[in-house]
């Protein structure tokens, strides 16, 4: 009978101990870092961004992304003087140059990027990972090129190449009196033209005469704009087609990302034997100053560059996607066709980074505005 005693002294005790130990606070995990993404909002894919960062956060990720959005380029960039994010929305221009000063920390991510886009530059698919592609496109107004006096019997393959787009747009100008082809600037026509380098413009006209290949596509367009045939400096050469002014123009695929009721588009023309396009790439730089931040990095762009995600946001921007993807049903003429034509058909070049470029760009079509006129 003694040992009942002491085994209630044991019982009693034990449940102390209990009672003591779940009395205790608990000291939960700290949460994981979260993963830091800035943009700014006039710059194509933020709002797109914002709203599939929601989504994110409402999956529960183990690292949660964080949101801040700049009304300006100018206040984003006083803020980046006191911290920095870990993943930056820019253009391939400023990832570049961010990478060259060593700005920029390897990330990887599961994730795959199209072939032709992570061929483009070192940095890219390690440090800066694009979400898609702005490509030039012809868009061309279908009813004005049917109704034109040069286009009978003549079918949209005469829009595949430089040349006889020129000349097309020549015989239209001088039968109407109207243009045919529209764009944007000089520059842009160069650009396009001379992809090969890089899309690098003539210092100089004097430079430009000694160029033979430089020379000849001057020679070309400027047969078609004396012809008027070819309408140059538009401010949005866009409306000038949608508006039935010009049979059609040379625009960035972002710019066709609204309505675009009676138009049809295209790859850009060819120049010369070389299938290339100059690119401009949008997409996510890697910012993180420290090590700690790329289990974040990885597991956010990991999510985003999933296939089907990832094609959606750029098509939505018209823009090339970043990802594999494949047309599927989209008929001849829409844009997410001609896009992967572009993609199917086009190698695919970037200009050199260079901040000077409007400037220059200004400079190359003035002097060549007045060498034409010497000939009016």
């Amino acid at each position: 009978m003694r040992r009942l005693p002491r085994l209630i002294c044991i019982l009693l005790a034990l449940a102390l101990l209990a009672g003591c130990a779940a009395g205790e606070p608990e000291h939960p995990e700290p949460p994981e870092r979260p993963v830091t993404l800035w943009l700014w909002s006039e710059l194509p894919l933020s709002a797109a961004l914002a709203a599939l960062a929601e989504d994110y956060n409402a999956a529960a990720p183990v690292h949660p992304l964080r949101l801040r959005v700049f009304d300006s380029e100018d206040q984003m960039a006083d803020a980046m003087n006191e911290e920095r994010p870990d993943l930056l929305l820019c253009a391939d221009e400023r990832a570049r140059t961010m990478d060259g000063q060593g700005k920029l920390l390897a990330a990887a991510p599961d994730a795959a990027l199209a072939p032709a886009l992570a061929a483009l530059d070192e940095s890219v698919g390690s440090r800066f990972f694009p979400l898609g592609a702005d490509v030039p496109l012809l868009a061309v107004n279908a009813s004005l090129y049917l109704a034109s006096p040069v286009t009978d019997g003549v079918g949209e393959g005469a829009l595949t190449h430089i040349d006889s787009l020129c000349s097309l747009a020549a015989a239209h100008g001088l039968s109407t009196e109207q243009p045919f082809f529209a764009a944007g600037s000089w520059a842009e026509l160069f650009r396009l033209c001379l992809a090969r380098e890089g899309g690098t413009l003539p210092e100089s006209l004097a430079a430009l005469a000694e160029d033979e290949r430089a020379a000849a596509l001057y020679n070309t367009l400027a047969e078609a704009a004396f012809d008027r045939g070819l309408y140059t400096g538009a401010e949005d050469a866009g409306e000038l087609v949608r508006r039935g002014y010009v049979v059609c123009a040379l625009l960035s695929s972002r710019s066709l990302a609204r309505e675009n009721a009676g138009l049809a588009f295209y790859p850009a023309p060819l120049a010369g034997d070389e299938a290339l396009a100059p690119a401009r790439l949008w997409g996510l730089a890697v910012t993180a100053g420290e090590d700690e931040a790329l289990p974040g990095v990885n597991e956010f762009l990991g999510w985003l560059l999933q296939p089907e995600r990832a094609a959606a946001l750029a098509l939505d921007e018209g823009l090339l996607p970043a990802v594999p993807w494949e047309a599927g049903e989209a008929a001849e003429g829409t844009l997410e066709r001609a896009l992967a034509e572009t993609a199917a058909s086009r190698m695919l070049v970037l200009p050199e980074a260079d901040e000077s470029r409007a400037r220059r760009d200004a400079d190359f079509d003035e002097a060549l505005r007045a060498a034409l006129a010497l000939f009016d």
